[in-house]
């Protein structure tokens, strides 16, 4: 597994998406779209999935905090407190 990016707070569904938070904004260049991620879930089992990344069009300054997004996904698959890895 790569690198511990960040602990899910909260997932809402986008149209076919779900978003995750926290929003990305402080992880820089380190998170992109596509990027595969590992999402390991509280009870320990893995997810393996590329990530869009999505921006809250209404933020002051939308590209500052970016979710990242996962199609296909529900808010059962991703439980609070998954922790996100980059799989590379």
């Amino acid at each position: 597994m790569g690198e511990f990016l960040f602990a899910v707070t909260d997932r809402f569904r986008v149209g076919h998406g779900l978003l995750v938070t926290p929003g990305v904004g402080h992880l820089g260049d380190r998170l992109r779209v596509g990027m595969p991620l590992a999402l390991v879930r509280p009870d320990g089992t893995r997810l393996d999935g590329p990530a869009y990344v999505a921006s809250v069009l209404h933020a002051p300054n939308p590209i500052d905090n970016p979710f990242p997004g996962f199609t296909g996904l529900t808010e059962q698959d991703i439980p609070v407190g998954t922790a996100v890895w980059s799989a590379g």
